[in-house]
């Protein structure tokens, strides 16, 4: 079986495009700066999920993803959800806990108390006894190997699992008998050995590595103030106490720290934690979508900015670092970091064809599109910054194919129908290159790049040119009478050493070298739309249709 989360982004990513512009519409103009949105995968009822309630979710040693929803078990390859019931001997009702135990099996917890083991091959029913019916809200497995189990009405289970052909579980119950209130909305491990208990009236109680009665967990600068949800403990081992109106409290070496909506957490509610594998630590509120909290800032994730739920019930991490977030009204999200940040109509995208993509010097990304130019803002989160438009008189065409910034800071912008523009960023104006875009066919830009300081090479359908702009010197031309393979120019590439090479439609490639143009014989006709070069020297050459070539010895 495949890691599945790894070898989903390669799908996704044909899915979104490059840059994972998705369910875009067109907005004429915009210069009011907007919030990134993120890309969240999103696994839900329309993909097969039983149920949209995602209360637990984690992967197993095989890469598969096992997801527990209101209506039961499914389990997830990153192409194919497979749901799990009865008919495949599991206990009935929804899935509302999930543990992945030492030796590899799957424990499922329902809401109705029945138990469900997964040895790999087989699922095996079973419960805690005749009356036990309430729902298994958490479950651990100590240091010893044995599993605690938190119910919604019943106190805690502690077993070692199956004995024999029976289907009742050999369980030890406590209760208030033994510390516990018998309503516990959560279970974990504490890294010295305890087993830690969240009770339904907010408080914390503990039992000790070997112990055998509920103690109250004693963590001040929260108790007495608010109510807890949830307790977690991240990997430098800092207790996290989630609460109901206080938001997030921290504790670690005696310090406490609290995170709530007056110093930037999304909500006051928080219902579950997780971490990611940069130490940063995940809020799953009740209200407010999740929150990170990094050494650097506080950064919330909502409907506004990708996630597909602001009610959180789970967050865990895979092997690969993906986030898998359990949602109460929006199925599964996965958050494979900021690699997917997405912009749309709603974030001031004019149009989601996007033909080039250029940075300039002061970090900024600017876009050309079918409707104009979108640029980025180089400030963290910042979203879109302004759009050049026709419609704003600022260009010939609103339909841009190249962009690219030369040594002085002029951004060149080479248009579908509008020849070859400049757009100074001291003044902000765009102006027309008159002398080089009455040289082009149609007025047609359909490659740029930047040559030795001062130079630009612009590719058309009738030729190549080698233009010096403000020098008083006319372009060069280079066709395919001085060498070039094709008049019909797709794409431009300067390599390191000063090389350039012209991509043509089915003629393939050509090489510039000191003005000298070379066609090169690949042995077969194709168009050539991209170059890179690889750190051996080599000339990588993407192709329309017919893969990827490689010329070698750059």
């Amino acid at each position: 079986m495949r890691n599945v989360l790894c070898d989903r982004s390669t799908s996704v990513m044909k899915a979104v495009g490059p840059i994972c512009f998705v369910a875009l519409t067109v907005l004429l103009t915009t210069t009011q700066v907007a919030a990134q949105r993120y890309f969240f995968e999103n696994v839900s009822v329309q993909h097969g999920l039983p149920a949209s309630k995602v209360y637990a979710a984690l992967q197993d040693e095989f890469g598969l993803v096992w997801i527990g929803t209101e209506a039961g078990l499914a389990s997830y390859d990153g192409n194919r959800i497979t749901n799990h019931g009865t008919q495949d001997g599991m206990a009935p009702n929804g899935a509302r806990s999930l543990l992945m135990d030492k030796d590899g099996r799957l424990w499922t917890g329902h809401l109705d108390g029945g138990i469900t083991i997964h040895d790999g091959n087989t699922f095996t029913a079973y419960t805690l006894g005749e009356d036990m019916h309430s729902a298994i809200t958490a479950m651990v497995q100590a240091d010893d190997g044995s599993i605690w189990i938190a119910t919604a009405g019943h106190g805690a289970f502690r077993t070692n699992g199956p004995q024999g052909s029976g289907t009742v579980l050999p369980a030890d119950r406590f209760d208030e008998e033994k510390g516990l209130q018998t309503v516990l909305l959560t279970v974990m491990k504490l890294k010295d050995g305890r087993i830690c208990f969240v009770e339904d009236r907010g408080t914390l109680r503990s039992i000790a590595k070997g112990g055998d009665h509920a103690e109250e967990l004693k963590i001040p600068g929260w108790q007495g103030l608010f109510e807890c949800n949830t307790v977690y403990q991240d990997a430098q081992g800092a207790i996290w106490i989630g609460t109901r109106g206080g938001g997030a409290f921290k504790f670690d070496k005696g310090t406490s720290t609290q995170y709530s909506p007056a110093n930037g957490l999304s909500s006051g509610t928080v219902i579950s934690f997780g971490e990611d594998d940069e130490g940063g630590v995940w809020v799953g509120t009740l209200d407010g979508g999740a929150s990170l909290i990094s050494k650097q800032r506080i950064r919330n994730f909502s409907k506004a900015n990708g996630l597909h739920s602001t009610f959180i019930r789970s967050i865990s991490r895979d092997r690969e670092g993906n986030l898998l977030i359990g949602t109460n009204d929006g199925g599964l999200d996965i958050f494979k970091g900021d690699r997917f940040v997405c912009f749309s109509a709603a974030d001031g995208l004019i149009d989601p064809q996007v033909w080039a993509v250029a940075e300039d010097d002061h970090g900024r990304a600017w876009f050309g599109t079918n409707g104009g130019i979108v640029v980025l803002s180089d400030k963290e989160g910042g979203g879109i910054l302004k759009t050049i438009t026709a419609q704003q008189g600022a260009l010939t065409d609103n339909f841009i194919r190249c962009l690219r910034e030369d040594d002085k800071g002029y951004m060149w912008i080479g248009t579908d129908h509008g020849g070859l523009l400049r757009y100074d960023p001291r003044t902000e104006k765009v102006t027309v290159d008159i002398e080089l875009s009455g040289s082009l066919a149609e007025g047609k830009v359909t490659a740029l790049e930047i040559g030795q300081p001062g130079e630009l090479w612009v590719g058309g359908l009738n030729g190549l040119r080698r233009y010096l702009p403000g020098s008083g010197t006319p372009p060069t031309f280079i066709t395919v009478d001085d060498g070039l393979a094709s008049n019909h120019v797709v794409s431009i590439y300067r390599d390191p050493a000063g090389t350039i090479w012209v991509g043509s439609t089915v003629k393939g490639v050509t090489r510039i070298d000191n003005g000298q143009a070379r066609p090169i014989d690949l042995g077969r006709s194709f168009t050539a739309t991209a170059f890179v070069q690889d750190d051996q020297g080599r000339i990588w050459v993407g192709t329309e249709g017919q893969g990827i070539n490689r010329v070698g010895g750059g």
